[in-house]
């Protein structure tokens, strides 16, 4: 069952560029949605041996080098591994997390949100969104 899921967001990455506009369209909705500053989607990707999350879109955030994360590593890992939501919020960001670029300088979110996508109890992406201000429950659902 998996596997198929994997073919369909293989498709979505190689599709043509009209995905990938949808794809930062919706990190774009969701970072103004929740007055955020940066966000990011990470696919469901195949490599050999083992499956990892690829970032596939992102609205204000620098590209990483390494933009494929395996499963239960970091943050995004541990939202894939856990099939939930992780909110965390000032003190709970560890002070390695990348900083959000604001204005002139640079700051440790406020809030991170980290979200799985899923179909069924299967994880095809994480959405990462990064804030200046406090997300609230509420605005998570």
């Amino acid at each position: 069952r998996s596997e198929g899921l994997i073919k369909v967001t293989d498709t979505l990455r190689q599709s043509n560029s009209g995905i990938l506009s949808k794809l930062n369209e919706t990190i774009f909705g969701m970072v103004k949605h929740l007055e955020a500053y940066q966000g990011a989607i990470y696919l469901l990707k195949e490599e050999p041996g083992q499956q990892v999350m690829e970032l596939t879109a992102y609205f204000a955030a620098r590209k990483q080098e390494n933009t494929s994360v395996r499963y239960g590593e970091g943050l995004v890992g541990e939202a894939w591994r856990k099939k939930e939501s992780i909110l965390l919020k000032d003190i709970q960001i560890p002070p390695q997390y990348g900083k959000v670029a604001a204005g002139l300088g640079y700051n440790l979110p406020k809030s991170l949100l980290i979200m799985p996508i899923m179909i069924e109890e299967v994880v095809l992406g994480i959405v990462e969104v990064a804030s200046l201000r406090d997300v609230e429950e509420h605005e998570v659902e």
